[in-house]
């Protein structure tokens, strides 16, 4: 199989169609398709797309993040809903994926191509039981990402070298595993919640910062990104703000999540 380097350019391309089929089979369902994280930086800072970023994050609130589960098919066959129950994934939320592009990364193992990350968006309570779940989930984080390690660490991580020794007990085989321990602990952090007091994504990358007082989710904005129809929070400044601090400052990153190439 000969591969070929993939540009931005084209990668946000493919992203953008995966994109639109979702959000399309979302409106037509009266599903409501949140923006999330650098995603709805883009959208509010740039019009669109991070010039340099090659994924998009998307959510939805947990009864609907549920419903698509069961019933979402991409129209397009080299697309998959590929969901954290499924054996072959890596992460602990569902994603789209392309069947025809392969991804390479210098620091993690990746079993598809081409992708957008899709988050339920739960409703918690601030309190010790919240910040106990976010240490297990760091732990497991910490667990799953060296169990799908390639041996390589970016210059930015910390904690190498217990990093480096677990790596020596945990294997690639055990990454879904971790995937189905976060999963089951943030099923028991929601269950009978009676009096939420905050809301925002519990299994994602950045812990606390993910986790917003009240709701942030209302009012909702609908908004079109790349010609797909989503919702962000009206007060946008305020998610973005605690996100990312200064936000209307751009820093260009190189660090992409992957190299992506086509099949030929």
């Amino acid at each position: 199989m000969v591969k070929r380097e993939m540009t931005i350019n084209e990668v946000q391309a493919l992203t953008r169609e995966m994109l639109q089929d979702l959000a399309n089979f979302a409106s037509q369902n009266n599903r409501r398709l949140l923006l999330l994280g650098g995603s709805m930086l883009g959208l509010v800072r740039h019009d669109g797309f991070i010039p340099w970023d090659d994924d998009l994050d998307v959510g939805l609130f947990r009864e609907d993040y549920d419903w698509l589960m069961k019933h979402y098919q991409p129209t397009n066959s080299r697309f998959r809903l590929m969901t954290e129950e499924d054996e072959d994934t890596l992460v602990p939320n569902a994603r789209v994926v392309d069947s025809e592009t392969i991804a390479q990364s210098d620091y993690y193992k990746i079993n598809h191509g081409v992708f957008i990350d899709v988050f339920p968006v739960d409703q918690v309570q601030m309190g010790i039981k919240l910040k106990a779940f976010l240490l297990t989930h760091k732990v497991l984080n910490v667990l799953r990402n060296v169990a799908r390690s390639t041996g390589n660490f970016p210059d930015d991580a910390q904690i190498v070298p217990l990093k480096r020794g677990l790596s020596k007990i945990v294997s690639y085989k055990q990454t879904h595993r971790f995937v189905e321990l976060e999963i089951k602990a943030s099923n028991r952090l929601v269950r009978g919640i009676q009096d939420p007091n905050a809301i925002g994504v519990l299994n994602g990358m950045y812990g606390r910062k993910e986790i917003f007082n009240g709701n942030i989710f209302a009012p909702l904005i609908m908004k079109n990104f790349e010609g797909a129809e989503v919702y962000i929070p009206q007060n946008f400044n305020q998610y973005l703000t605690q996100f990312f601090g200064d936000w209307q400052t751009p820093i260009k990153s190189e660090n992409k999540h992957a190299r992506f190439f086509t099949k030929e």
